[in-house]
């Protein structure tokens, strides 16, 4: 990451320090990300999205802790976030399991079951990524509904109402009707 130094500029000195500052703050990041993920790649995308977030919610940042606290806590929700992503992926493309033998369904049964799996896969892939967010924290990883209101910031009976709306969403987009 290149800074921007101009020397005729007043207060050069000052800007330089927090170009500095900052490029400490980014060095320690990545090599903080690259223990929790090994892909570079990935670890760059964390960095810039950790940047990104902090200059979108400046407006949150309360200065009981160092600037480099509220960013490494920012860095660690993206990670959070990317492994989810990570792991949905990986569920939707095992979410088909052929078992020919004895499933007494033959190949109908078969078939079926993979015309559903592509239904929801499209279906879930047109979700918005609260949504997603949403569904995955409380059918998938069984999150507490109150534990999942707090983190979200809203009442547990408009997440109640939410994940009521998003599921019906989803049958109707899958064409169930169960």
């Amino acid at each position: 990451m290149d800074m921007i130094f101009w020397e005729n500029e007043p207060h050069s000195c000052e800007r330089y320090k927090k170009n500095q500052q900052v490029l400490k703050i980014t060095n320690k990041l990545k090599k903080y990300l690259l223990r929790k993920v090994s892909d570079i790649d990935v670890v760059e995308d964390i960095v810039q999205m950790t940047f990104l977030k902090a200059i979108e919610n400046i407006h949150k940042y309360e200065e009981k802790s160092a600037m480099e606290t509220w960013l490494f806590g920012i860095s660690k929700n993206l990670i959070k976030e990317y492994y989810r992503k990570k792991r949905l992926r990986s569920e939707r493309e095992d979410i088909i399991v052929f078992d020919p033998v004895g499933d007494g369904g033959g190949i109908e049964m078969i078939i079926d079951q993979g015309r559903r799996a592509e239904s929801m896969i499209k279906a879930i892939n047109k979700m918005r990524h609260d949504e997603i967010y949403i569904l995955t924290s409380i059918c998938y990883d069984g999150q507490d509904y109150a534990d999942l209101s707090k983190e979200l910031k809203i009442p547990i009976g408009t997440l109640k109402s939410r994940v009521f709306r998003i599921r019906n969403k989803l049958r109707q987009n899958c064409n169930f009707n169960t």
